[in-house]
């Protein structure tokens, strides 16, 4: 069985964000899941990621309230997803 939890690595040592003790007595195999590895993880460096992704997420939210269009959401994805034409 596969199963993954959340954590951070500090002085040498995993630690998890989640209860494991109904694993108790099983081998595990930690997999770090993070491109910008530098050796220099921490718990203060896993939320400020965090946050940097919230506040990506929320800007990307309001991506389209200053856009103006004329067409309703339901015709702009009709027109999406027509395609392109070529007059030839």
């Amino acid at each position: 069985m596969l199963t993954a939890v959340s954590g951070y690595i500090e002085d040498n040592k995993v630690i998890v964000e989640e209860n494991i003790t109904e694993w108790q007595g099983r081998n595990v195999i930690v997999t770090i899941l993070d491109s910008a590895w530098d050796g220099q993880a921490s718990k203060d460096t896993q939320k400020t990621d965090d946050e940097k992704k919230k506040k990506a997420a929320l800007e990307l939210a309001g991506l389209w309230k200053d856009h103006e269009n004329e067409l309703s959401v339901d015709d702009m994805v009709r027109n999406m997803r027509r395609g392109r034409r070529f007059d030839i």
